[in-house]
């Protein structure tokens, strides 16, 4: 999650000199903002004297890397990290494409394959196995990547779904539900997202979703970025205007954003005053995501569902969170990421961006979000199984639950304010 961009020292990105000014940067930036005076009871000085020759033998941001890298795990905490230098500048970096075409589909790692679990792509269907792109063997991708975690692995495949040239043709290679090979000739289509450019980051595409899924009202989105707010207003008004019974939330797959977005986006659905998503606390002060409600003409006061899965991480997990612990919503999927703490990011010395965490967060009970993550109320596994059948089992079951909220002999209730 993204509260404050900052850009500090200029760049450099050579010499043994730049690379140490970046790690005692880093080492002392982290050690001023950490939410715990105690460190999380970590020796913070030992891990500076432990760390610190190997950070004098670096001569390139990519050799000093690693070293801070191992610093951030010291911690046990999440969003630490690096953002190399020529990632941020749209510089070509690990697992780049060549452009910004896609395949107009999702893909989740399911027993170790790329699964299909959306898709809007002539020919493909849900539960499909990617075995090729482009000629590349999938099957020896993810080999090349089984040290990363299955949700780091995940990102990777739909960014690599989302990274060709505009308007060329791309050869694929699927297994159906048959197990049968079959290869089809895509296109990579012009990305239709709202771009999103803040502070010191690379420009980023959003991707909305708002369409009717049998008595509700579905909204998905990418990231929480200051675009996804019209759409998602207008969303609102189509559930009301189209009398739908509910409305559902997809969070899967959303690694987060501006955190502070959580409670705009809540604001169209909490009635009540006075309600809190959840607490950010630092070493000094505490913000409360409080959620200041929308007139009732615009807001949607029936049933809502919020989708998440394992890639559901940080703002994704203060909103569905928040939502489940005020009883606004019932909670759908697998859990979240457990990697809520809010952070910034900065530039070090060598032009490389530390993502530093500023604070911790609990949720509106007080529950501790990092780590454990958001459970859901309803657990339904993605299975390639399931998906076989044509239908994706969480809104499946999301708009069931929807249904039974209300009795056959009475009409939804009408929405006012309270």
């Amino acid at each position: 999650m993204l509260l404050l961009l900052l850009a500090c020292p200029p760049k450099h990105t050579g010499g043994k000199r730049v690379q140490l000014e970046s790690f005692e940067y880093a080492w002392s930036r982290i050690e001023a903002a950490h939410y715990d005076e105690d460190m999380n009871g970590i020796d913070w000085d030992a891990v500076h004297d432990e760390l610190e020759p190997q950070a004098k033998k670096a001569k390139t941001n990519a050799e000093l890397r690693p070293v801070l890298e191992e610093m951030f795990t010291r911690l046990g905490d999440s969003h630490y990290g690096i953002m190399p230098l020529e990632v941020a500048e749209g510089l070509p970096g690990p697992d780049a494409g060549l452009g910004n075409g896609m395949l107009d589909l999702d893909l989740r790692l399911i027993d170790g394959e790329a699964v299909v679990s959306r898709t809007n792509e002539s020919g493909v269907e849900l539960g499909w196995v990617l075995s090729s792109l482009g000629g590349n063997d999938l099957a020896v991708w993810l080999a090349e990547r089984e040290a990363l975690t299955d949700r780091e692995v995940a990102f990777r495949l739909n960014h690599l779904v989302r990274s060709g040239l505009t308007g060329l043709p791309v050869t694929t290679t699927w297994r159906n539900g048959a197990d049968e090979e079959v290869s089809l000739e895509l296109q990579w289509k012009a990305n239709d997202g709202m771009l999103a450019e803040i502070g010191n980051l690379p420009a980023f595409y959003v991707n909305v979703r708002s369409q009717r899924v049998d008595s509700c009202w579905l909204y998905a989105f990418n990231a929480f970025f200051p675009p996804i707010l019209d759409p998602w207003a207008e969303a609102v008004s189509d559930a009301k205007t189209g009398d739908s019974q509910g409305m559902i939330l997809d969070l899967r797959g959303n690694p987060g954003g501006v955190s502070g977005l959580s409670v705009g986006v809540a604001s169209y659905l909490v009635q009540e005053k006075g309600q809190v998503l959840g607490v950010m606390r630092s070493r000094d002060s505490s913000f409360n995501f409080l959620v200041t409600p929308r007139p009732g003409s615009d807001r949607f006061d029936g049933p809502v569902a919020v989708l998440i899965d394992g890639m559901s991480a940080s703002t994704s997990e203060i909103l569905a969170g928040g939502l489940q612990g005020i009883g606004r919503a019932t909670v759908f999927g697998t859990n979240s990421a457990g990697m809520a703490l809010p952070s910034t990011f900065e530039t070090l010395p060598n032009g490389d961006r530390l993502q530093l965490v500023l604070a911790d967060l609990v949720g509106p009970n007080g529950e501790r979000l990092e780590g454990a993550g958001v459970a859901p109320d309803v657990v339904i596994p993605l299975t390639r199984e399931a998906l076989l059948t044509g239908q994706d089992p969480v809104i499946a079951a999301a708009t069931a639950w929807v249904v039974e909220q209300y009795p056959e002999e009475e009409e939804p209730p009408e929405e006012t304010d309270r």
